[in-house]
């Protein structure tokens, strides 16, 4: 009776997970994908508000891979995840402590905590969330 439960919630996590895929799929091809240059860098900033799966809160795991997987398919190939650190925790530490970093190195897409680099925008270098910043006219 245990092994037939398992195998029916194995099987349900199956379903939602290529369900999740195809309607992840749908709504890029359609609404995003015609307008974005897949030959630049894309940035994905997650939601990392807890060093701990939290729905609804942060970024799932399984909505995350569902994205990558279909910015792959269709011909991204310059992609990084950026999040920043918190007052209780760090970046780091949160994409470690929730797996995602399982799913970035899986799709090869590099981890950006974005209070720890810098980047040069309009010839000045700024760290990232001050670029964030600027290019939102924040």
């Amino acid at each position: 009776m245990e092994e037939h439960a398992a195998s029916r919630n194995n099987n349900n996590q199956e379903d939602f997970t290529k369900t999740l895929a195809r309607d992840v799929g749908e709504l890029v091809q359609t609404n995003y994908l015609p307008s974005v240059d897949r030959s630049r860098r894309t940035l994905i900033k997650i939601n990392g508000n807890f060093n701990k799966i939290y729905p609804g809160s942060n970024t799932s795991p399984w909505f995350l891979d569902a994205l990558l997987a279909t910015l792959r398919d269709n011909g991204f190939r310059d992609l990084a995840v950026v999040e920043g650190d918190l007052m209780s925790f760090r970046a780091c530490q949160m994409i470690k402590s929730t797996g995602l970093i399982k799913i970035l190195d899986r799709y090869g897409v590099e981890f950006i905590n974005y209070n720890k680099r810098k980047t040069l925008f309009s010839g000045e270098w700024m760290d990232y969330y001050e670029g964030f910043q600027h290019i939102l006219g924040i």
